[in-house]
């Protein structure tokens, strides 16, 4: 029973998981008044890494509900299995140490892009 349990906390961790990245990467598009919280998640989750040694906690969560040792917090030797998956779809094979630089510099763009939508708004439309 605690193991059926167990694998339903998985679950729903890693379905959290994936809806905070799909945000991180989709939040730009939401309507202006959600921007607010797109824009405060990228220099969180930034900060975060910083702090626990590129590792997201949900990862570390994650690896120890499934009584796995925490995967290396070198940037060379991490696997990034969810960011090769997910690259995987647009036939973008990039090597462990190009991942993590590939992800920081896309998720800044589009934090970036959603800063500008939100000036744009107040500057032009919502005068």
């Amino acid at each position: 029973m605690l193991d059926f349990l167990k694998q339903i906390l998985i679950f729903f961790l890693i379905f959290i998981h994936k809806l905070i990245v799909y945000f991180m990467i989709l939040g730009f598009l939401l309507p202006y008044k959600y921007l607010y919280i797109f824009l405060l998640t990228w220099p969180i989750v930034y900060i975060h890494w910083q702090l626990n040694n590129d590792m997201c906690c949900l990862t570390q969560l994650e690896y120890y509900l499934k009584n796995k040792p925490n995967p290396p917090t070198s940037k060379e030797d991490h696997d990034y299995p969810f960011a090769k998956k997910f690259l995987s779809i647009f036939n973008i094979n990039l090597p462990n140490d190009k991942i993590h630089q590939f992800i920081l510099i896309n998720l800044t763009i589009l934090w970036f892009i959603g800063l500008l939508r939100l000036i744009y708004y107040y500057h032009y439309i919502k005068k």
